[in-house]
């Protein structure tokens, strides 16, 4: 994962795993579903991301997972983010 993150963003995921809050989960079928449409907005963008599964896959669950982890820049209302936690 080093090799998609700066070490500035390897600092914010620890940092939210640290003081992440375990909220009220849905219904999977919901969520995944939810994901899908997600991950269809950022694919139509040519948005490259990695998923959750993907961060697992690669050995990375220590650190404390999102659900997505955007792998460029992006800015909402002038603010960068560089992962995103789906909810309901």
């Amino acid at each position: 994962m080093e090799a998609f993150l700066t070490e500035w963003k390897l600092k914010q995921l620890q940092g939210v795993k640290e003081n992440g809050v375990v909220g009220h989960q849905m219904s999977c079928t919901a969520a995944e579903e939810w994901e899908e449409v997600i991950y269809t907005f950022l694919e139509e963008r040519s948005i490259n991301y990695l998923t959750k599964e993907s961060m697992e896959l690669k050995g990375y669950e220590t650190i404390g997972t999102h659900d997505c982890l955007l792998l460029d820049d992006i800015f909402i209302k002038g603010k960068q983010i560089q992962w995103m936690e789906f909810k309901s």
